[in-house]
């Protein structure tokens, strides 16, 4: 049993529930999660960070080359990224919480569930 935050649709009466914990998908995927979840804070992000780390990749890369420098770029580069999953992946949920409130949800209140269907039908219930 998990726990999941539940919200109702002041509009439309329709109910979505967002787990409370750590997000696999935006840990493994997070460029993609955070492009394409639809929280609009996290589409800019999303948008410089896969655009600049390549391209510093890509510049560091070059410099160690040019100074014959040893290199440590790649390494660096692989822990920032973890650094920075782990932290998405920490938080997605949250984000995601926190855009349907001020997008104007009803919180229906925090339910343990096996899974998102099961919280949105125990929500309904009460």
């Amino acid at each position: 049993m998990r726990p999941y935050k539940v919200f109702r649709s002041p509009n439309s009466g329709l109910y979505q529930a967002v787990k409370i914990g750590f997000n696999w998908p935006a840990f493994f995927f997070t460029y993609f999660w955070m492009a394409l979840t639809k929280v609009p804070r996290l589409g800019f992000p999303a948008f410089w960070s896969a655009l600049i780390g390549p391209f510093a990749l890509l510049v560091f890369g070059a410099a160690e080359a040019l100074l014959d420098m040893p290199n440590v770029t790649h390494p660096l580069f692989l822990f920032v990224w973890f650094v920075y999953s782990v932290f998405v992946g920490m938080h997605a949920n949250e984000w995601l919480a926190c855009d349907k409130e001020q997008a104007g949800w009803d919180d229906a209140g925090t339910i343990e569930a096996d899974s998102e269907y099961n919280a949105i039908q125990a929500a309904k219930r009460q």
